[in-house]
C-alpha cells in the first residue's frame, strides 16, 4: 500500500473517533495537520504535546515535546550526525 492511501486509510479512521476537546478546539486538528503536511514523527510529537498541554498533560507534555526537540536537534544538528552525513 502506497503512503498516501497508508495515509487516508488512517486519517479516516481517526476521523471516525471523537475528538478530545483539548484538540478539537483548533480549527484544524493537530493529527489532521500533521498527516496532510507529511510532519515527520518527532516534529508531529512537539505539535501534538505542545497544542495539549494547557488541557491535558501540563509540564509533563512540555517536557515531552522538549526531549522530542533535543532528539530532533541531536539528530540533525550536532556534530556526530554531520560526520555520518
Amino acid at each position: 500500500m502506497d503512503s498516501f492511501n497508508k495515509n487516508v486509510r488512517i486519517y479516516n479512521m481517526i476521523k471516525e473517533n471523537v475528538s478530545p476537546d483539548y484538540y478539537a478546539r483548533y480549527d484544524i486538528e493537530p493529527i489532521s495537520f500533521i498527516m496532510r503536511n507529511n510532519i515527520p514523527y518527532a516534529e508531529g510529537n512537539v505539535i501534538k504535546y505542545t497544542l495539549r498541554h494547557d488541557m491535558k498533560g501540563g509540564k509533563e507534555d512540555i517536557d515531552k515535546a522538549i526531549r522530542y526537540l533535543e532528539m530532533i536537534k541531536e539528530e540533525k544538528y550536532s556534530a556526530k550526525s554531520k560526520e555520518v552525513s
